[in-house]
């Protein structure tokens, strides 16, 4: 019988289930330590089993939930096949408290699977068995009695191991109402969890299974499909030949701060798929949920914009710290700046990726006009009789020509347009009907370097189905809206209470 440390002020870890992780989080703690443990033993790994490939697999006990009548998890077991732990790796892995530990790579807080454990639930079980020396190592956690009591050292058992398995397994039972895994919930977990982990899903090092405890055979190996790209001709040549959007993206500036990856554009735009994510050690920190994809404003533009469902992309970090939890950038301005470096640069035989974006509406193919062809008859002709009476001389038509003036048809969409000064410029506006979007109302700022304004209005929105078509009064305020959203989006960082301030100035001084 050993002990472990389990030093720190006890009352932290009860603190951690409040927390702001999200689930797919939680668990790519568990799956991190397995990735790293294969990293730092990979030799080792390969020796005892040339064919040898890492593993994680997540299972869930699961139980109805009589008061809310929910099927909810009442226990979770992580466990893997990578090296396991030696004695000292073990000792450390419960002690907050010792700062001297050096950590690396993916295990550089310290934090993680504690973290994560008790954002879970009150009593964890932890079995690990070292390729090093073939010792099954087992201590039990019950949080609420540790905390309580102030224990600092916790009894772990040794027992030898004559498989030569190796790996950790996590068993987290009394599990919090807070934090508790649904089982509805669990399929949006794993598509979650691959997001984050789609560089090693691609490249195979990896497999990540999710399943129930007591069926492992129907487990469920996870997997991610690349987002298929646009392929395409170019805004500036709509009618050449077809290119694939996507860009490669270095930006490094003076201090090791760095992105790499790619931007590209989505061939089909689904929510799902839109957006920048940003990976560090080939995991994503930030972006595996759709809708936390804010990361790299530069290159959507605005919400609902043709750019914003198009645009796609995965970035690389290095030099950046981020927070303990692994979500979140801690210098946001900095990478949002090296995003703008990048964005000038994504080009392809001379076309812009983002004008692309806007300028992109779909395939157009051109019909060639129907003609019908003439069959000739079966019969001979019959010469025609000449008339029997004096035909009139034909006047031979006048020389002098009446020449045709072509108005160029109105603009059928075009439904309001204006003007208004911004930056010391001139700008116009032009209020155009558009079913791009389910939004009521949103900017095209495709025209912007013109010094021209487009407001999209979806004139088919249920706003207008219940009051009836869009009035001179209603587009009146949808223009000065887009004027101060426009001008709010550019000075102050898409701020609602500046926007509001330009808008009641433009209806005050009726500018719109």
């Amino acid at each position: 019988m050993g002990k472990v440390s389990f030093k720190a002020k006890q009352g932290v870890y009860l603190t951690y289930k409040g927390y702001t992780y999200k689930a797919p989080q939680v668990f790519g703690e568990f799956i991190d330590n397995s990735i790293q443990s294969h990293e730092s033993n990979k030799n080792a790994l390969l020796m005892s089993d040339p064919k040898y490939e890492l593993r994680v697999d997540i299972n869930f006990e699961w139980e109805l939930d009589n008061e809310d009548n929910v099927v909810k998890a009442k226990k979770i077991v992580i466990s893997d096949n990578a090296a396991g732990m030696t004695a000292t790796q073990f000792a450390d892995a419960f002690d907050l408290a010792d700062m001297d530990v050096v950590r690396t790579g993916m295990n550089e807080f310290g934090v993680g699977m504690k973290a994560a454990s008790a954002w879970l639930g009150n009593k964890w079980r932890m079995e690990s068995t070292s390729i090093t020396d073939g010792i099954t190592r087992t201590v039990d956690v019950d949080l609420t009695y540790i905390c309580k009591n102030n224990i600092e050292e916790l009894d772990s058992k040794e027992t030898m191991d004559s498989s030569r398995s190796h790996g950790t397994t996590i068993i987290i039972s009394e599990l919090w109402k807070e934090n508790v895994i649904k089982k509805d919930n669990v399929e949006e977990l794993a598509k979650s969890i691959a997001s984050i982990y789609r560089y090693f899903l691609r490249t195979k090092e990896i497999q990540i299974f999710v399943g129930e405890e007591n069926k492992p055979e129907e487990a469920r190996m996870l997997t991610f499909e690349d987002y298929a790209i646009l392929k395409a001709p170019s805004y500036l040549d709509p009618n050449g030949e077809d290119f694939t959007w996507k860009c490669t993206v270095s930006q490094q500036d003076s201090k090791g701060h760095g992105i790499s990856g790619f931007i590209a554009l989505l061939k089909d735009t689904k929510d799902e798929n839109r957006g920048v994510v940003i990976m560090r050690n080939h995991r994503v920190v930030m972006g595996f949920d759709p809708k936390d994809r804010t990361v790299g404003k530069v290159f959507y533009s605005q919400v609902g914009s043709k750019k914003y469902r198009r645009v796609f992309g995965e970035l690389e970090i290095t030099g950046f710290k981020v927070a303990f939890g692994k979500n979140q950038v801690n210098d946001p301005d900095l990478l949002e700046a090296l995003c703008k470096m990048a964005a000038g640069t994504l080009k392809i035989k001379g076309a812009n990726l983002l004008t692309q974006a806007d300028k992109y509406s779909g395939r157009t193919k051109k019909v060639a006009p129907k003609v019908t062809p003439v069959t000739p008859s079966s019969q001979p002709s019959t010469p025609t009789t000449p008339p029997s009476t004096p035909v009139s001389p034909v006047t031979p038509p006048s020389t002098s020509v009446t020449p045709l003036t072509t108005v160029a048809p109105s603009d059928p969409s075009l439904l309001a347009t204006g003007k208004f000064k911004f930056g010391g410029n001139d700008f116009s506006i032009q209020v155009k009907s558009g079913n791009e979007s389910s939004e009521l109302f949103w900017n095209d700022l495709s025209k912007i370097g013109e010094k021209a304004l487009i407001c999209k209005v979806n004139t088919t929105h249920p706003f207008f189905s219940v009051y009836g078509p869009p009035t001179k009064q209603v587009l009146a305020i949808v223009k000065a809206l887009s004027i101060a959203k426009y001008k709010a989006t550019v000075d102050s960082n898409n701020s609602a209470s500046a926007m509001m301030n330009e808008f009641n100035s433009i209806i005050n001084n009726q500018e719109a």
